[in-house]
């Protein structure tokens, strides 16, 4: 029995090492469009193909004052709308109104329902009230991951690791069995079992992939004309001021590493020091 054991080990490893050597995904960037409402929805019509993995990116620019109104907008759409199915990820926004020449932004992340892309979209790039322009499509891109392979892969793992697993249930019925035996039996089901459960939690995270659209959203709000005014003479030294913290701080590192890499050579230097003082004495005499 501990031969049979060892050799339902060996074939199930050497299918696990045919296994990994297989090709998992191939992705390929789909052309850029002129217009981000033509690159979603070229996508959404292909969305329904069977293994196929979605990931949208897109850069918007607009006013400094409007970013974070468009953000706060983005995030309810995604929240709250009904008409859109979508599951929001990350969503972070960043503010710096200390400097008026400086930009905020903000990004989110999302996975949307391939029926949800475009509508999210085009409610994203509606004018906000007050705002005079819609926001700038800035950067767009859209990519396309067969996963094919990687369901075929995961698929055939999980059948082997069952039959495997079927064969050790069948030993332990054996009544010829020995304690020992049964124990080894019971730590390979305990693995098989893990195994199982790890494929399975990678099978549902490709078919979350597939069954939905990745989509990454990036605004930069930039200071208008009006805020940032009519530049000055001193406008130089108004911004080394802004970045006078920075600088100090990077000073001080640079400082403290030249200490630190000198600090091994200080007993060389003071050695070298006192030995020229000695040669130059007995010169001298």
């Amino acid at each position: 029995m501990k031969r049979l054991i060892g050799v339902l080990v060996l074939s199930l490893a050497l299918v696990g090492c045919k296994d990994d050597s297989a090709v998992h995904s191939a992705a390929a960037p789909a052309p850029a469009p002129g217009s981000m409402q033509a690159s979603v929805a070229r996508a959404a019509n292909g969305a329904g193909s069977d293994k196929i993995a979605y990931t949208h990116k897109i850069g918007l620019e607009m006013a400094r004052d409007q970013l974070q109104a468009r953000f706060e907008k983005a995030r309810a759409l995604c929240e709250s709308d009904p008409a859109i199915r979508c599951t929001l990820l990350r969503a972070q926004l960043n503010l710096f109104q200390a400097n008026p020449y400086s930009s905020t932004n903000a990004e989110l992340e999302l996975r949307l329902a391939h029926d949800s892309v475009v509508p999210f979209q085009t409610r994203l790039l509606e004018k906000l009230p007050g705002e005079a322009d819609a926001p700038t499509v800035a950067s767009i891109s859209t990519t396309a991951q067969d996963l094919s392979q990687s369901f075929i892969d995961i698929e055939q793992r999980r059948r082997q690791l069952t039959d495997y697993r079927d064969r050790l249930q069948a030993l332990q019925q054996r009544p010829d069995a020995k304690i020992e035996d049964l124990m080894k039996v019971a730590s390979e089901l305990s693995n098989i079992q893990g195994n199982l459960e790890a494929g399975a939690k990678s099978q549902a995270e490709l078919r979350t992939k597939v069954d939905t659209e990745y989509l990454v959203v990036d605004m930069t709000g930039r200071a208008s004309a009006i805020e940032r005014g009519t530049p000055s003479i001193w406008e130089p030294l108004r911004q080394a001021w802004y970045a006078t913290g920075a600088n100090l701080v990077s000073s001080m590192a640079v400082a403290f590493r030249f200490l630190i890499t000198a600090l091994p050579w200080l007993p060389v230097m003071f050695g070298g020091v006192w030995l020229l003082r000695i040669g130059w004495r007995r010169l001298r005499r």
